[in-house]
């Protein structure tokens, strides 16, 4: 594999080193592939089989254990407010939005403007429609894969405002963090790379309510590296102006960092329409991605299905 600006290491299956090198290999195409619902892998053409970052699927496992196995309604598996729903939702769409995250930034992260941010004494994520931090502890592990070993020596803390209607996905979210960084300051024993977590403030009240509480925070000197919107329209537009919320969105760009920040929003296939809406008002593109996955399940080894998805990106 030829050398690139990042300073990520191969990571096939059986060989140790950094999960993201296929996607961030410049026009690598990918199989997103699921077993036995208990891990996810993204196969790349070439043979070669990534997988949930280590750290992320031990995290992502103990939350799952601590946590009943029953059904859950739709809505409950797509919006967690109980125990049950958050099962359904780890279970069977934590992975699948943590690797579209994944695959929406490194393209970004391949970028050399980016490694400027390597250098910074903070990393601030502002994520709206957060769940349980999907998005969040995505583009965390990204970044950390990356910081050089000199780091060791100065930490890069990362802080979150993390929005979302849901008690229990911020409870989730919070916890999930708490034992990522845990296990970070174990891992970086060895590998001489050293991160902490820093101040999360979690809203419940919806957006685009919740900006002007937003607003206040960043007024305190708080500035995104990344500004994240998942799966938000739907409610939002079954509840408040859509419009608003563009604007709101549009309206925070005034929030980013001085040396850039990222705007990144996913929304499902069902609602293109309401992201083409937003994407518009926001000044941003949409794309339309899929992913091919294979769900091995005990009746059919052989399952298999495409998952697709908007996801609008922009740089402030």
């Amino acid at each position: 594999m030829a050398d690139r600006e990042c300073s990520f290491k191969v990571g096939v299956t059986g060989i140790p080193g950094d999960p993201y090198t296929g996607l961030l290999s410049e026009g690598r195409k990918v199989v997103v592939e699921t077993r036995d619902a208990e891990q996810l892998t993204v196969k790349a053409l070439d043979g070669s089989v990534l997988r949930l970052p280590p750290l992320v699927e031990n995290v992502w496992g103990e939350e799952r254990r601590g946590l009943p196995d029953a059904k859950a309604s739709r809505m409950q598996k797509r919006y967690p407010t109980t125990r049950e729903g958050m099962a359904s939702f780890l279970r069977s769409l934590y992975p699948r939005h943590f690797l579209q995250v994944m695959q929406s930034v490194s393209g970004i992260m391949r970028e050399p403007s980016f490694r400027k941010v390597l250098g910074k004494d903070e990393f601030n994520i502002i994520d709206i429609g957060s769940g349980p931090a999907v998005a969040s502890l995505a583009i965390t592990d990204m970044v950390i894969q990356q910081l050089p070993k000199s780091r060791m020596l100065k930490p890069l803390k990362f802080n979150y405002i993390l929005n979302d209607t849901s008690p229990l996905c911020l409870e989730t979210a919070e916890r999930m963090l708490d034992r990522y960084f845990l296990r970070q300051r174990t891992a970086c024993k060895s590998r001489a790379v050293h991160a902490e977590k820093g101040k999360v403030v979690c809203l419940t009240e919806p957006f685009p309510k919740s900006f002007d509480h937003i607003r206040n925070v960043c007024s305190e000197g708080f500035r995104y590296d990344f500004l994240c919107a998942g799966y938000l329209l739907a409610p939002v537009h079954g509840n408040l102006d859509l419009s608003r919320a563009a604007h709101c969105i549009a309206s925070m760009k005034q929030f980013s960092h001085p040396s850039g920040g990222h705007f990144l929003m996913l929304q499902d296939k069902f609602h293109g329409d309401l992201a083409q809406r937003v994407s518009y008002l926001v000044g941003s593109k949409l794309e339309k991605f899929s992913s091919r996955q294979r769900a091995y399940a005990s009746t059919d080894a052989d399952a298999v299905g495409n998952y697709t998805c908007f996801r609008c990106q922009s740089v402030s």
